[in-house]
C-alpha cells in the first residue's frame, strides 16, 4: 500500500514552476501513476477493484505524461482544448482514486481487519468534491482561491487517511497476505 500512498501524493498535490512561458510540474502526476500501478500490482489478490483499477492507472500515466509534456514544451492550450483536458483528467483521476478508495474498503471487509475505510472514503469524497468545484469557480477570482485552498485541505485530508490506511495495513500485515 506504500505505492498507493506515493502514487495518491504525487496526484493530489500539485507543485509547478513557471519559466518563461513553460509550467514545469514539480510533482508529477505519470510518476504518480506509475507508483500506483506498482502499488495495485502488489494489491491486485486483495480486491478485484484493484485489478480493474491498473488499466485506468496505465492511461492516466499516458494521458498525464502527454499533459506534462505539453506544458514543458510551452505548448500551453488554452480555451476549450485546455478546460477539456483538464475536465478529462479530473474524471480519469476520480474514477481511479474511487477504484482504490473501494479496494481498501473491499479488503478491510474481506480480512476483517480495521483499515480506516469509511474515514477514506469521506475524505476522498470531500477531495473530488472541491477539485470538482474548482472549475466553475475558476472564473470568479475570491471563490477560486477559496476553492484551491480548501481543495489543498481535502486533499491534504485524504492523504492523511490513506497514510493511516498504510499503516493499519502493516500492522495487520500477519493477516493480510499479498499475491504476488
Amino acid at each position: 500500500m506504500r505505492q498507493i500512498f506515493w502514487g495518491m501524493l504525487f496526484l493530489f498535490l500539485d507543485f509547478n514552476l513557471t519559466v518563461k512561458s513553460s509550467l514545469i510540474g514539480l510533482i508529477p502526476d505519470f510518476v504518480g501513476c506509475i507508483f500506483l500501478i506498482r502499488g495495485l500490482d502488489l494489491l491486485r489478490g486483495e480486491s478485484i477493484r484493484f485489478v480493474q483499477a491498473r488499466p485506468w492507472a496505465l492511461a492516466a500515466a499516458v494521458y498525464t505524461g502527454f499533459t506534462w509534456l505539453l506544458d514543458l514544451l510551452r505548448l500551453n492550450l488554452t480555451g476549450i482544448f485546455s478546460l477539456l483536458l483538464g475536465l478529462g483528467n479530473l474524471a480519469l483521476s476520480i474514477y481511479l482514486s474511487w477504484l482504490i478508495v473501494q479496494g481498501i474498503l473491499q479488503t478491510e471487509q474481506s480480512r476483517g481487519c480495521f483499515l480506516g475505510g469509511q474515514m477514506l472514503r469521506q475524505a476522498w469524497l470531500a477531495a473530488i468534491i472541491a477539485a470538482a468545484l474548482s472549475y466553475p469557480m475558476a472564473f470568479v477570482p475570491v471563490l477560486n482561491w477559496l476553492c484551491a485552498l480548501a481543495g489543498l485541505g481535502c486533499a491534504i485530508w485524504f492523504l492523511m487517511a490513506l497514510y493511516r490506511s498504510w499503516k493499519l495495513y502493516e500492522q495487520n500485515g500477519d493477516q493480510i497476505h499479498i499475491s504476488l
